[in-house]
């Protein structure tokens, strides 16, 4: 199987025959499929190790940073110097918080709000597509 098998005078033999008709017919895609392809849909150990390698060294890094960061204690005297939050700088704040962690769990109603203009840029650089002679 893989091997294109070829009659005489390097003609196709039989089997490569029957793969050609099943194309024909679109009964199998599979058969279909050039022998390339397929390989590509296959799982690569090495790709999955380096990726998985990336994403723990890069969690690691992240949670090292956020504790030198949140826990850490402050070297520079401008850090030093800096004063505490007053109640009118979290007045100001605490809004902006609750509506960004609102639209983190909830962002249906600012996607909703979006969705026309996201829609007539699309149709913008579908017709600049087309325009252009590509998809």
């Amino acid at each position: 199987p893989g091997r294109r098998r070829e009659g005489r005078a390097g003609r196709p033999g039989p089997a490569t025959r029957r793969a050609a008709e099943a194309c024909e017919d679109r009964r199998s895609d599979r058969e279909c499929t050039p022998r390339r392809a397929r390989r590509s849909e296959r799982s690569s150990t090495l790709l999955a190790f380096l990726t998985a390698t990336g994403l723990i060294l890069g969690a690691t890094y992240m949670l090292w940073l956020y504790r030198r960061v949140v826990f850490g204690r402050a070297e520079k005297e401008e850090v030093i110097a800096m004063t505490p939050l007053e109640g009118r700088e979290m007045l100001i704040f605490a809004p902006l918080t609750v509506l960004v962690l609102w639209y983190g769990i909830f962002p249906g109603g600012l996607l909703d709000r979006m969705q026309p203009a996201i829609a007539t840029i699309l149709g913008h650089v579908a017709d600049a597509a087309d325009a252009m002679g590509t998809q």
